[in-house]
Order: C-alpha cells, then sequence, then structure tokens
C-alpha cells in the first residue's frame, strides 16, 4: 500500500506543477484586451463560440482519415492519460531525454538532426496556434461575462489538447503527448494570456483563425470537412499594397493578399500539405503540392477553394455565411477526394453540420 502511494504520489507531481503553474500565471494577470474575438455578420467568425472552436480544434487531425481516427477513441484516450500519468516511460521507450529534446524540442543530437523537424507542429499549432486559439476563447468568455474566465479558458484549452491527442494516438509516438500537453500547450497558453504579448503578436503578425465547416456525414457515418488554420499577414511584409500571406496548418501556404474594392481581402498562397504520415521507426511525414484561394473581410473569412488539400482531398470549397440575418446564416461545403468521392453539406451555428458523401 505504501509503495502504491509512492507511486501515485510521483505519476501526479508533473500533472500538478504544470496545471496550477499555468491557472496561478492566467488568473494573477487583469489583462481586459480584445485582439482576436469580435462579433461579425458575416464570415466564419459568424460561427465562432468556445464550443464550435473546441470541435475545430479537437478533429483537426481528422483531415488525415488514414493516419488519425475515433475507432478506438476510448482506447486511445486511456493510452494517452497513461503516457501523461508515466512521462519518464514514454520518454525512456522513445530513446530517452536526449532524443525526447532532439525530436520535440531542441536539435541537440548531431546524429539524429532530421528528427527535429517532428518539433515544427510543436511550436506553430500547439504553442502558437493553441495560444491563439486560447486566447480567442478567452476574450469570448469575458465579452460574454463569464465567472473567472482565465481559468475557464485554460480548462477548455487543456481538454481540447487532451482529446485531440487521442485522435492522433494512432500514429503518434509515446512522447508526443508529453510535449504538447506538458509544454507546449501550457506555454501557449501562459504566453497569450499577457495582455502585452497577445497585442504584440497581433501587431507583427495580423493572425487569424480560419475553421472549416465540419459536419457529420448521414449516410457513412463519419466526420467531414474537418481542420483548422492559423493564417498570418505580417504588416511588415506589406509591398505596394499587398501584404505577405502565410496559410498554416496540416497545408501550409505561402502568397499574397490583395484588397479588395468592398474592403476585403482576396488572397493566395502555393505550398504544400500532409498526404500521410508514415510510421516506422519513426514518424515520416509524405508532403504533395497544394495550392489555396481565399477571401475574407476583417480577418473573417468569406470563402476557400484549396486544391490538393490535406489527407485525400483533391479539392475542398467552403462557402461561409455572408448575412446578418439569422435564417441566413448558414455555409456549405463541397469537397471531392482523390478516387473521386463527392462529399458535400451545409453548415449552421451548431458544432456540427450535416453531409452526405458519394
Amino acid at each position: 500500500m505504501e509503495g502504491d502511494f509512492s507511486h501515485r504520489r510521483r505519476i501526479t507531481w508533473v500533472t500538478t506543477i504544470t496545471v496550477w503553474l499555468t491557472i496561478i500565471t492566467t488568473v494573477s494577470q487583469a489583462d481586459e484586451g480584445r485582439y482576436l474575438y469580435r462579433p461579425v455578420s458575416a464570415g466564419s467568425d459568424v460561427f465562432y463560440n468556445p464550443l464550435n472552436a473546441f470541435f475545430s480544434y479537437t478533429l483537426d487531425p481528422l483531415q488525415v482519415p488514414t493516419d488519425f481516427g475515433i475507432d478506438n477513441f476510448d482506447d486511445n484516450l486511456h493510452d494517452v492519460w497513461y503516457q501523461l500519468r508515466h512521462p519518464r516511460k514514454a520518454i525512456e521507450a522513445e530513446g530517452g531525454v536526449t532524443q525526447f529534446i532532439n525530436r520535440e524540442i531542441l536539435p541537440i543530437d548531431p546524429d539524429n538532426i532530421q528528427d527535429s523537424v517532428a518539433a515544427l507542429p510543436n511550436y506553430s499549432l500547439h504553442l502558437l496556434g493553441g495560444g491563439l486559439a486560447f486566447r480567442k476563447d478567452l476574450e469570448w468568455f469575458r465579452a460574454h461575462d463569464y465567472p473567472m474566465p482565465k481559468l475557464v479558458a485554460v480548462a477548455w484549452s487543456m481538454a481540447a489538447e487532451l482529446i485531440q491527442e487521442a485522435v492522433e494516438r494512432k500514429t503518434t509516438i509515446d512522447t508526443d503527448p508529453i510535449a504538447d500537453f506538458y509544454l507546449f500547450r501550457p506555454l501557449g497558453i501562459i504566453l497569450f494570456s499577457q495582455d502585452r504579448f497577445a497585442r504584440f503578436i497581433h501587431r507583427t503578425l495580423n493572425p487569424a483563425i480560419w475553421p472549416m465547416m465540419h459536419g457529420w456525414d448521414v449516410r457513412d457515418d463519419r466526420f467531414l470537412n474537418t481542420g483548422i488554420s492559423y493564417v498570418y499577414r505580417p504588416p511588415a511584409l506589406t509591398v505596394a499594397n499587398r501584404q505577405g500571406f502565410i496559410y498554416t496548418g496540416l497545408t501550409t501556404l505561402f502568397g499574397l493578399s490583395h484588397p479588395t474594392a468592398a474592403g476585403g481581402s482576396l488572397s493566395w498562397g502555393i505550398g504544400a500539405a500532409v498526404e500521410q504520415i508514415v510510421r516506422q521507426r519513426d514518424i515520416k511525414v509524405e508532403l504533395k503540392p497544394s495550392l489555396g484561394l481565399f477571401h475574407d473581410r476583417n480577418n473573417s473569412l468569406l470563402w476557400s477553394v484549396l486544391l490538393n488539400d490535406a489527407g485525400n482531398n483533391r479539392l475542398r470549397v467552403n462557402v461561409y455565411p455572408r448575412s446578418g440575418n439569422r435564417f441566413s446564416r448558414a455555409g456549405w461545403f463541397f469537397s471531392v477526394d482523390d478516387r473521386g468521392k463527392v462529399a458535400a453539406g451545409v453548415s449552421l451555428n451548431f458544432p456540427l453540420g450535416l453531409g452526405v458523401s458519394r
């Protein structure tokens, strides 16, 4: 009994320190700046609320259905929780501390420097993207007068991270949830809870969060059109009234944003999308060329067209609501995969829309 108590105490100290460090850092601040959340009458932000955003974040890996999934979600969640309760075992099982740091944090092993590529999504998606998602939720909770909004936003963000790790578990290695849940997502929360940091990112990167309109396939009983992307248009990259355009996520594009006569922006980007993730000795990502065209107004996406998007998507089109009228706040999506299978659906202001594939 004494040994069991000691064991449980060892496996919970990391969790306790991480959670309380995040809570103390965030709740102790009195920041009230609003940089990401704003009520709008058109575009993707019409659908924004923390519940819809929760689904967008957690279902994002399902863009690559061959490598991520929810078929064994309970087992995967239990497995992730086991790794989080036993971080030392997880790190030792994947080569030890040096390999953990080299693969998940910083390149410190010259003999395995190629493994450090796996750390890039930790910074771009879990730290920066996850931090932006936390900040937008926080601003929404404040705007709607929730008690202790920072504490609620922290708990909401960490719950989303835990579920996403379970969705990814089919392919990821044992140390992936350790890095994401204990290091990068809390660090993103801590940084974006500081008004000064959030203001700096707003001014230097002009970020936006653009989710797909995910839906449920009533014919095949599966999720459709999942995904979330983080967009940056740094004012410093403006030339002749055209801004540099960076689109990140499982599809990464680089291009330009051009102003439109109606006060919006037409953006395009060329880059690469994750086609497949192969787990052999380590995780290997296979990419394919990709192209995107986007129209937004005030960082709220009006429509998007993606060619060779993530996974097996050959074409994806999302058209978001344009009107502030309650009865016309519907968007729709359409996609074609590499086998020619077509999917289409409609989305309202709910966590899931409805669609059908054939």
